[in-house]
């Protein structure tokens, strides 16, 4: 089979971390890919993904259509969009129909609302039943919709803080923007619960003594002692990693949950309680866990959110436990074992061709 991939984010690009482990890993005597590269932007990762393909194709600077009849004449069974609506997409290649097979996933999978997309990869716990009437395409469910693929040398998970410090270390590294209101309700009613636990909050908009001062006055509104706040600011990589080894427990922001930073998170160890919310947008942390063996961190309510972040903090033990064992865990689940994922993927479109095959046989018979 032919497989086009379309993305300007073949590069260290948080959509690379998830759509990563199916490009990366196709079984070469089956798939023959093509990699159709809208950015003119290289680093280390765009050589692993060039070399990753049989066919490289910059079009960065090709008009849709020129890029339409490329497509055409490299004779793609099945087109994949990696971007949906977000930068640097080509969605109006796709509106002009240059496979006969043409699916959205990973880089911004909630759906394109063309009628020439065919299918949406997604997983149950992202797209309930409910929102599945709302989009365009068919939804096809993979083992889990958001897979990850660290971008480097991650520092090995340390031991549980909790143990050295005597006290719960909660923690947030997602961008303060989705850090609102019902949030910090949230995490002032943990931290009200657990006598001596703190907080570590990590974003770039935490350079700014603004920011800083802006959380440190919403949450002692809500009864925290300033006290009980850490920060940090814009790191480097490795840095921003090695973070996570001050976490005993990540809480979620809500209604904007978590994505790369949850798979970051667990990646090093660190459990996340998030809230399975009525929105996609809301579910992320959600799909992630489960595809991670994490079900169990998942609360339905705001009420349960805060049952579950005191209950798991109680356990030391079972916290430590975790901990030492998660990142093998994730390899062994869909979210981290990357061929068993990329089989997953070749099944699907394998399925989705036999499916195009058979309607046009009907068409022309």
């Amino acid at each position: 089979m032919r497989i086009g991939y379309v993305s300007a984010d073949f590069h260290r690009h948080s959509a690379a971390f998830v759509f990563g482990p199916a490009v990366l890993n196709h079984n070469r005597d089956e798939i023959e890919t093509f990699f159709y590269c809208n950015s003119p932007e290289r680093d280390h990762l765009t050589e692993t993904f060039q070399a990753a393909a049989d066919h490289w194709r910059p079009i960065n600077a090709m008009t849709d259509g020129a890029v339409a009849e490329l497509i055409r004449s490299d004779a793609i069974d099945v087109l994949v969009d990696l971007s949906g609506h977000s930068s640097g997409n080509r969605l109006l290649v796709f509106a002009r129909k240059p496979a006969p097979v043409q699916v959205t996933a990973w880089g911004n999978a909630v759906g394109t609302g063309l009628e020439t997309m065919d299918y949406l990869f997604s997983d149950p716990v992202y797209m309930t039943p409910e929102d599945r009437a709302f989009v365009a395409e068919e939804i096809y469910d993979l083992p889990c919709a958001i897979p990850y693929l660290c971008p480097g040398e991650a520092p090995d998970v340390s031991s549980l803080p909790a143990l050295a410090n005597g006290f719960i270390t909660f923690g947030c590294f997602n961008k303060t923007i989705k850090i609102t209101a019902p949030a910090l309700d949230l995490w002032a009613m943990v931290l009200g619960r657990i006598a001596g636990s703190r907080i570590l909050l990590k974003d770039t908009a935490l350079d700014i003594k603004s920011e800083r001062a802006r959380l440190v006055s919403e949450l002692a509104a809500r009864g925290v002692d300033p006290g009980r706040l850490d920060f940090l600011g814009s790191t480097p990589w490795a840095e921003h990693m090695n973070a996570y080894g001050r976490l005993d427990i990540a809480l979620d922001p809500v209604p904007q949950a978590g994505g790369t930073t949850t798979l970051e998170s667990i990646w090093m160890g660190v459990p996340v309680v998030t809230l399975k919310g009525k929105t996609l947008c809301s579910r992320g942390s959600a799909s992630a866990l489960s595809g991670g063996g994490l079900g169990d961190w998942i609360a339905d309510t705001a009420a349960e959110y805060v049952s579950l972040a005191v209950e798991k903090a109680a356990d030391i033990e079972a916290l430590a436990e975790l901990r030492g064992g998660l990142r093998e865990q994730i390899r062994r689940h869909p979210i981290g074992d990357h061929a068993a994922y990329a089989r997953a993927v070749e099944a699907a479109y394998r399925e989705m061709w036999r499916k195009w095959c058979k309607g046009a046989y009907t068409r022309e018979h």
